[in-house]
Parts: structure tokens; C-alpha cells; sequence
């Protein structure tokens, strides 16, 4: 635009200096954001007006500084962009090179080692470019300038199949890989961020073995379609979907709708709705692109419950003699990051798991968190650093409750703190002792601060939104450890980042066998069915599928003077009225008995009623149980008493709701927790809350479940010690 100055990174964002005529730098600031790169997030533009001497002609691009404690940000992996793909795919230089991206796509996390962000400091360092590729890494005006993992055929790394019946490089590694899956075998592949388990989706037997391998019976997998076309033949997209399918971040999607054209049974057994993704990586698109390559199950190459596989020679002792084939590079990943899952409800994003592509993007606080390490929950594992007024979430690890989890939470700790220069002051933990989370936060031996779980639920939507002022909170998930030492988990709270009343909750259940009732939901509806007065004659009648003696054990179990745990949880509600509508007994793993439940939900137009139920603070189920019964016995649609259940959550909801804001006077609500992945739950609680005047908020960029725990712990720690010095001021 014929202005002058210069620009460079700095740990609070980018800044530049511009000069020249007022109506001309108005016009660079509005184009500054209208044509922004599609892989960039600007969160605001402050324009501020300057005297200075520092006034150079025609325009610069500064170094970062790299100084005292400052950081510059990291950028997440991103999908291979349509220019990368024309080449990949086109006649050029780079024509087959599975390694090709420029400064809009490819690695960028799982390579990084060190700060500044500098060849150098990646795992491509041992890479020395040729002529060419340098000259483009140096060219301002080439779209590979400075792209740190610039490399091509001849100077860039590569992939090898190596299998029992020999290794293959170059193109053939690809094309002896496509014979492999159309054959119906199953692969091990490197990818960006560890390596998938790859197979054909159309192939039951493939699937099946694929499964066995993994030691992972019926929890669904997700699909890779090789593009657009090859997607919208098998499934009908909802709005939003392919927007966010085809981003730079290329997420793994939940769909809406079921695919209409048949997958292998066994891709997601019970279910009807899938994870669809596109392929992000050039090897992806270079092994989809023969038109005969049917759908792929892209799943994580680790057995279940381990973290993700990087190394090479992991994967070939993990897989090398069981599988046909592994392909390995010579690109090393030095932080593992699994894919990131996401739905669209309303063409709105909500995060589910966050992971490549999303981290290590920063959460902006209003307070400064430096210092603060919050160590999340126990599932679904993620912990935030705090670095002046940044919130950096790690990925996704997973179940502490595995000693290889637990090490690669510290693995993932020790890399961030060194990328970010982080040194712990403080630790936050969950309330629950037995969390291996909190275990590790006590044994540091740093000061530490408790957090009540749910409390973190709400104020992690909080942070996301920068929310100061009280809300009316409702944290509904599996199971949180209460400040009265009880099991909680299904919330209704007034709360801000300081503290929180506990104004409501839903009845009590009781854990017959302790997690046992986890995995086996049967236990929580006898549980329930005894405590509304159901004879145990008809308690056996209704579980046919359970053995008569287990039953009448626990039964006796049950009415004997022995103390079990009890909860308040709404997942263990869902699960209860799963097992008691004859959806899911026993469980493979988490969220499946409301997941089979939900999607058997009645479509049937019109209004139906909830459930009746006693209102209150604690609303009794006694009426909804009974009239549920009734409906069982008269042979009522299972899909219509889904959908009853759920309306009846929706409407208690609804109420609290209501409630708080003639109590209180507070319009702003905040939903949160696993239950809320639900997406029927979701969006009709939405729905209802927004026809009634409230704003609703829930997590978006940050996982919903209780991968967005840390987030939230530490929001309310960088309050409290804010509270705290402003008490000793």
C-alpha cells in the first residue's frame, strides 16, 4: 500500500509500526483483518499512535526477541492447503514428495524443540536444503519463506514401508501401501503427531482384526474419506460440518446425520453416527488418491489406554510382525499430539478432545496466571501452564489412571516448560485425593490450592469467555469429588472465579460394587428400581438379560447393611435409565450406554411431555420413575421414553434456571460437563434457556468434558491470589 515500518512477534502477539497518510493506514488496518492468512487468529487490533525515531523506509520483518524470560507463540500443525496439494498432486518439483508444505500448512508442534521457532530448533535440522528449497526459505516474496520444514524430494526426509516381505521407499512405498488396504490389510503409519492404525472401512474383516490388535472391542472409529465427493456419497453433511471438516485445523467431526450408504458394521457397533475426517498430511492424500481406495479407519496406533506411538522402532516392535506393513520416516515427531475431535451444533464448533491442530494455541486471561500450574482431572487428562496473561493447555493425554499415561503427562510437563521457559510457583489440583493428578501435584512440593471440581467446569466456560460477574452454573458429568466429601455430578451452582453456592443437585444414586456401577449400568437401575419400591420379583423380571443369580446378589447386596458410595451424578443417571430401558447393561467404555440411548431418541414431530417429576432444589424422580415403569409394562416406543428422559433433564434445567435469576437476578448461564456432549441434551437445553431470555454459554474452543478442567482451575487460582493481594493492599 506504499506505507513503511516493520513488524515483529513478540509474547503478547505481533506488533508492528506503520507510517504514512491517516486515510491509507485506516484502509491497512481493515485489510489487515479481512485478509488475513486463513490459518491466523486475531483476537483484537489496537491501533495506538507513536512519536518515534525509529522510522525506516520501505518495510522490515524483525527478529523476535529472545530475551529474558519472553516467549513467542508456537503454531499448531495444520492441514496440507490447496496450493501444497496442487503441487503434490500436479507436475512440479515436488510432485509425490510427502513432506511438502509451505508457511500456511504442515508440522509445526510436533516438531518444535525449542524456542524461537527456527529450523534449527525442530526435528528437521538434520535436513541441510538444497539450492532450491533455500532459495524459496529466503524469497519474502515466496510462500515458503521461512516455512521451517521447507524441503523437497532431494534434500527432505522419507518415507519407508517396511513389512515381512521387504522395505519399499519413494512411490512404491505408497503404491505397495494402497494394494495392501484394498486387499483388506491393516497398516501401522506415521503421521504428524504419532502414528494411526489404518485399515478399510467397507472391509468387516479388517475391522475386526484391526480391533483385536488394539484390545478395543466396540468404541467407534473414526473414518477418513479421501475428499469432499467421496464424504457427501456416503453421508449428508449438516451446516458447518465441511466448513470445519475441510479448516487448516481439519479436526475429526462427530456427524450429525448416520452415513446412508453402508460402512463395515463393526467401524461403530450400536451406533449409527460417525467421526468423519479428510485426510491433513501429503502421505494421507498420496494414499487415498486411486479412485478404487475406499473410506480408512484412522485410529491411534496404541493398544487401549497407552499413549500415542512416535517412535519408529516402538512401532516396528509394536507392529512390525503383527500387521503387513509399517511405514516409517525419517522426520522425527518430539511432541505427540493424537487428533482433535469436535461437533457442530448450530454451525457452532464445540471441542470434544484438543489436539493437533488447536494446541498449543493460548487461552488470553484477564489476570496474570504466570506461575500457576493447574494439573486438571484424572480422565481425559489435560493440564494448563500459565505464562503472564497466557493460558497453554497441553493436548490431550488421556487416563492418568495408566503408569505410561502418567509418564507421558510428565513427558508432555518437562517439554512445555521448556518450550514456554515455564518454572511452576503453584500447583491447583482436583479436591478428589485419589486423582493421580492430585497426587502429583502434592508430591511436588510447592504450595498448593484445592479446587472443586464442577466449580472448575464453570469457571473454565468462564475464562473462555472472560466472564467476571456471578452465573448461574450447570455442571452435569460422570462423577467429581463434593467439598462435603460426597460424589457429585449433577450441579446446579451460583457462582464466580472466587466462589460458588451449591444451590441444587439430582437425587442421590447408589454405587452398588463401587466403579463396578460404572461398567455395569444394570447395578444402577436395580439400585433404582429398589429404591422406589419395586419388588424383587419384578426387579429380575425386568433385567432378563443379566443372570438370575448375579441378580439376586446384589439385590441382597443392596437391602444389607453394608455402606456403599453414593452420587448425585447425571452420567450415572443416563446410564441407569439406559440399562432400565434395555439399551446398554454393561458398558465396553465411558459415555456408551447414553450414547446408544441418545441416538435411539424419537424424531417424532410435535411436542411430547416430559417425565412428571417433584420439583425443587433436589427434584425427586419417584413420579418419573413410576410413570417410566408404567410405559415399560404397556410397551411404549423405547425411542419415546428416551426422549421423554432427556426433555425431563432439559426441563429441570430449565427451572433451576429460572429460579436462580428470580433469586438472584442473573440472565447469564453457563452449561457444562461430559453429560453436555450429548448433543440432543445440548441443543434443545440451549434452545429452551435462549426462548426464556437467558444468554447461554458453553465451552467452544475448549473441551467441554474434563479436558477442559485445568483451564478452568486456573482461572479461579490467578482470582484467588488476585483477591489475596488485593486483600494485603
Amino acid at each position: 500500500m506504499g506505507l513503511s515500518g516493520w513488524v515483529r512477534n513478540q509474547v503478547d502477539g505481533v506488533v508492528g509500526q506503520v507510517e504514512g497518510e491517516k486515510s491509507k493506514i485506516d484502509h491497512f488496518l481493515a485489510r489487515l483483518s479481512s485478509e488475513a492468512p486463513s490459518s491466523s487468529r486475531i483476537f483484537s487490533i489496537i491501533p495506538v499512535e507513536v512519536d518515534s525515531t525509529d522510522r525506516p523506509t520501505g518495510f522490515q520483518i524483525r527478529f523476535s526477541q529472545d530475551r529474558g524470560d519472553q516467549i513467542t507463540l508456537v503454531p499448531p500443525d495444520l492441514r496440507l492447503c490447496d496450493d501444497c496439494k496442487n503441487e503434490l498432486l500436479g507436475e512440479s518439483r515436488r510432485t509425490g514428495h510427502p513432506f511438502i508444505n509451505c508457511t500456511l500448512c504442515g508440522p509445526r508442534y510436533s516438531i518444535i524443540q525449542q524456542l524461537p521457532y527456527d529450523r534449527v530448533h525442530t526435528t528437521m535440522s538434520k535436513f541441510v536444503q538444497c539450492s532450491q528449497c533455500q532459495k524459496e526459505y529466503i524469497r519474502l516474496s515466496d510462500r515458503r519463506f521461512h516455512a521451517e520444514p521447507n524441503a523437497c524430494h532431494e534434500c527432505g526426509p522419507h518415507y519407508i514401508f517396511k513389512s515381512l516381505a521387504g522395505d519399499f521407499s519413494g512411490m512404491s512405498c505408497v503404491s505397495v501401501a494402497v494394494d495392501v488396504l484394498k486387499k483388506g490389510g491393516v497398516l501401522a503409519v506415521k503421521g504428524l503427531g504419532g502414528f494411526h492404525l489404518v485399515c478399510s472401512a467397507l472391509n468387516e474383516g479388517a475391522v475386526e482384526r484391526l480391533r483385536m490388535e488394539k484390545h478395543r472391542d466396540q468404541k467407534p472409529f473414526a473414518v477418513m474419506f479421501r475428499d469432499r465427493d467421496q464424504l457427501v456419497s456416503y453421508v449428508s453433511l449438516a451446516s458447518g460440518e465441511l466448513d470445519v471438516l475441510m479448516s487448516p485445523e481439519a479436526p475429526i467431526v462427530l456427524l450429525v446425520n448416520p452415513p446412508y450408504r453402508s460402512l463395515a458394521p463393526n467401524v461403530n457397533p450400536g451406533l449409527s453416527q460417525i467421526g468423519a475426517m479428510l485426510p491433513y498430511t501429503p502421505l494421507q492424500v498420496l494414499l487415498m488418491q486411486d479412485s478404487d481406495i475406499p473410506p480408512l479407519i484412522m485410529t491411534s496406533a496404541n493398544i487401549a489406554q497407552e499413549p500415542l506411538i512416535i517412535d519408529d522402532a516402538l512401532a516396528l516392535a509394536q507392529w512390525g510382525e503383527r500387521l503387513d506393513g509399517v511405514i516409517v520416516s525419517d522426520r522425527a515427531i518430539h511432541n505427540r499430539c493424537d487428533d482433535s475431535v469436535v461437533m457442530i451444533i448450530d454451525r457452532t464448533l464445540h471441542m470434544i478432545r484438543r489436539a493437533r491442530g488447536y494446541v498449543p494455541d493460548p487461552q488470553y486471561m484477564n489476570d496474570v496466571v504466570e506461575g500457576i500450574m493447574a494439573v486438571g482431572a484424572e480422565l481425559k487428562s489435560t493440564f494448563c501452564l500459565g505464562r503472564e496473561k497466557l493460558a497453554l493447555m497441553s493436548p490431550h493425554i488421556g487416563d492418568l489412571r495408566s503408569p505410561s499415561a502418567l509418564a507421558f503427562f510428565e513427558e508432555v510437563f518437562d517439554r512445555l516448560c521448556q518450550l514456554f521457559r515455564f518454572s511452576p510457583r503453584l500447583m491447583v489440583h482436583d479436591l478428589h485425593p485419589d486423582y493421580e493428578s492430585t497426587r502429583w501435584a502434592l508430591k511436588s512440593g510447592l504450595p498448593c490450592i484445592g479446587v472443586q471440581h464442577h466449580h472448575a467446569h464453570i469457571a473454565a466456560v468462564m475464562a473462555e469467555y472472560d466472564v467476571r460477574q456471578k452465573v448461574i452454573g450447570i455442571a452435569l458429568d460422570g462423577v467429581g469429588y463434593g467439598d462435603d466429601g460426597t460424589l457429585w455430578g449433577g450441579e446446579w451452582f451460583e457462582s464466580d472465579l472466587l466462589t460458588y453456592d451449591r444451590i441444587g443437585h439430582l437425587p442421590y444414586l447408589t454405587l452398588i460394587g463401587g466403579d463396578r456401577a460404572v461398567n455395569e449400568p444394570w447395578r444402577l437401575a436395580l439400585d433404582v428400581l429398589i429404591e422406589h419400591g419395586v419388588s424383587d420379583v419384578d426387579v429380575i423380571r425386568l433385567f432378563s438379560d443379566v443372570s438370575p443369580e448375579k441378580l439376586v446378589a446384589v439385590i441382597n447386596a443392596r437391602r444389607s447393611s453394608v455402606p456403599y458410595v453414593k452420587c448425585c451424578s447425571a452420567g450415572r443417571w443416563f446410564d441407569a435409565i439406559s440399562a432400565l430401558l434395555g439399551y446398554c447393561s454393561v458398558q465396553e467404555y465411558e459415555g456408551q450406554a447414553p450414547m446408544i440411548m441418545e441416538q435411539a431418541i424419537d424424531s417424532i414431530d410435535g411436542p411430547l411431555a416430559p417425565y412428571p417429576f417433584g420439583k425443587g432444589a433436589i427434584p425427586s424422580f419417584y413420579p418419573l420413575i413410576a410413570e417410566m415403569l408404567i410405559d415399560i409394562e404397556a410397551g411404549i416406543s423405547r425411542g419415546l421414553m428416551s426422549r421423554r428422559f432427556h426433555d425431563t433433564i432439559i426441563t429441570i434445567i430449565h427451572d433451576w434456571a429460572v429460579v436462580s435469576r428470580e433469586r438472584s437476578g442473573i440472565n447469564q448461564i453457563v452449561l457444562s460437563g461430559g453429560v453436555f456432549q450429548n448433543r440432543y441434551l445440548l441443543t434443545r437445553s440451549i434452545e429452551y434457556l435462549k426462548s426464556s431470555g437467558f444468554e447461554v454459554l458453553c465451552s467452544e474452543r475448549f473441551p467441554i468434558n474434563d479436558g477442559g478442567v485445568s483451564l478452568g482451575q486456573l482461572a479461579i487460582a490467578a482470582a484467588r491470589m488476585k483477591d489475596k493481594e488485593s486483600i494485603c493492599v
